[in-house]
């Protein structure tokens, strides 16, 4: 997922966005969800335009970082036979971190809607 995810990502770099408009809702409304400039910000990051992609969607770097990450970890497992494995355990402070986090990017990608829209 993550190698077809980098390589959409990467044709569109190349070629350009769609003239497509994909928005929920809510956005028509205003309102901004966190993954909201996603896919410019991922598309910029792999362009060289990391203070764009940041501007997007300052999740986009961080996407990026993991899905090479993941394709890099399925290539060494493939070649090597031997496979990195990371476990992280559910617990009530990893929790409060995710939704903290999430809930400070809804935030920063709403005060950030006009550039969204």
């Amino acid at each position: 997922m993550a190698a077809g995810g980098l390589l959409a990502a990467g044709v569109l770099a190349a070629v350009g966005l769609p003239p497509l408009d994909l928005h929920g809702p809510l956005h028509y409304l205003g309102v901004m969800d966190p993954l909201c400039g996603m896919t410019r910000g991922t598309v910029a990051v792999l362009r060289g335009q990391l203070g764009r992609g940041v501007a997007d969607n300052p999740a986009s770097p961080m996407l990026v970082v993991g899905a090479v990450l993941a394709v890099g970890r399925w290539l060494v497992g493939r070649l090597t036979g031997r496979w990195l494995n990371a476990t992280l355990r559910p617990t009530p402070i990893t929790g409060a971190v995710a939704a903290i986090v999430v809930l400070a990017l809804w935030v920063n990608q709403q005060a950030h809607a006009g550039l969204l829209r």
